[in-house]
């Protein structure tokens, strides 16, 4: 093994732009003075030419009627099912609870200048013992299905999805048939999550979050089938989380935590 010592990086003393050699060599690499203007001019020129390009294919998009209003829109993202003025409009939705009233099944959306009112209307509701994911989680089992637990644990389902996508709108018909045939006793739609590519994800607290609302309802067990949404409930409710996989299906985790002393 040879005892040489490694060399440290030679310092930098041209622009890597402009190769110009410079007066004073800088502690990190960067472009001269006068090519950061450049850089700065080429860098607002890129996005004049990707916004230039995103609106020849807003062009080239076949319109849609906006789910709410009926209105034609077009929009990029293929999920999106609403124009800009309802977007504009369900942009501060915080959580949207679904649940039986009488007979029938109802909703209510609270925006987040309402989140005391959304507290207080989940408070009305009591404890929801077990909460479970519905993608991948609570989906992977039929609506007719019931689910293990024991006499005192309520169940409920808390689904992330996006503000103004298609999967809301599916989320919140399988939550509704799964409310009216009696499986869970409410669901909720929530709208805030942590970035998935950051290490704050792991430990996403905020209001509007999955580990917001299990803080109200009082989880004991939170089942879901994403590691980001498992560790930041675990994190600030402090309770048992449990990620679920084809290897540890909901049925069994369900039978097995039912089974507690």
């Amino acid at each position: 093994m040879s005892s040489k010592k490694r060399q440290g990086k030679p310092p930098i003393t041209h622009c890597p732009k402009c190769n110009k050699e410079r007066d004073v060599v800088p502690e990190r690499i960067s472009v001269c003075e006068p090519c950061k203007v450049i850089v700065q001019q080429e860098r607002e020129a890129q996005k004049l030419e990707k916004e230039k390009q995103r609106k020849k294919k807003l062009l080239e998009c076949k319109p849609r009627d906006c789910l709410l209003c009926e209105k034609q829109f077009k929009d990029l993202n293929k999920r999106t099912v609403m124009c800009q003025d309802c977007k504009d409009i369900r942009s501060k939705d915080l959580i949207e609870v679904i649940y039986k009233n009488g007979a029938g099944v109802e909703s209510r959306i609270f925006t987040s200048e309402k989140q005391q009112d959304a507290e207080a209307f989940l408070a009305t509701f009591g404890n929801s013992h077990i909460v479970v994911d519905l993608h991948g989680v609570l989906g992977t089992v039929e609506e007719d299905v019931v689910l293990p637990k024991s006499d005192e644990d309520v169940i409920s389902c808390c689904s992330y999805v996006g503000r103004y996508t298609t999967t809301r709108y599916d989320a919140y018909q399988d939550i509704f048939d799964r409310v009216e045939s009696g499986q869970i006793v409410w669901g909720v739609l929530v709208f805030n999550r942590g970035n998935p590519r950051k290490e704050s994800a792991d430990a996403y607290h905020e209001v509007g979050s999955k580990a917001w609302y299990c803080k109200i309802v009082n989880a004991a067990l939170f089942c879901d089938d994403s590691l980001d949404h498992i560790r930041s409930v675990e994190s600030f409710c402090g309770n048992r989380s449990i990620h679920i996989t084809k290897q540890r299906p909901l049925l069994k985790v369900l039978e097995k935590y039912s089974q507690k002393v």
